[in-house]
């Protein structure tokens, strides 16, 4: 994503999960805090917990792709493990 956007930031919403999130125009996580003000109140609290998790991006590590790991299988591996420890 960093090669085709300005900016990119990472919410690691849940251990094994994150969000990434990217813009070429102004993006934080007051940007995104402030949004909240602005969607229906359902929405707003999920809002304000990215942002109050929202940080750049990582640099380093392994990147999977489809070209570099089997994504799908990376994928079918962890959706099984939550339905066997119950965690959601």
């Amino acid at each position: 994503m960093a090669a085709e956007f300005d900016r990119v930031w990472r919410d690691p919403a849940h251990a094994r999960n994150t969000v990434l999130v990217a813009s070429d125009g102004p993006l934080g996580a007051q940007r995104l805090g402030a949004a909240a003000a602005e969607v229906p109140p359902d929405l707003a609290p999920v809002i304000r917990a990215a942002a109050s998790r929202l940080e750049p991006a990582r640099t380093d590590g392994t990147v999977y792709t489809d070209e570099r790991a089997p994504v799908e299988w990376l994928i079918d591996v962890a959706l099984l493990n939550v339905a066997v420890s119950g965690e959601g």
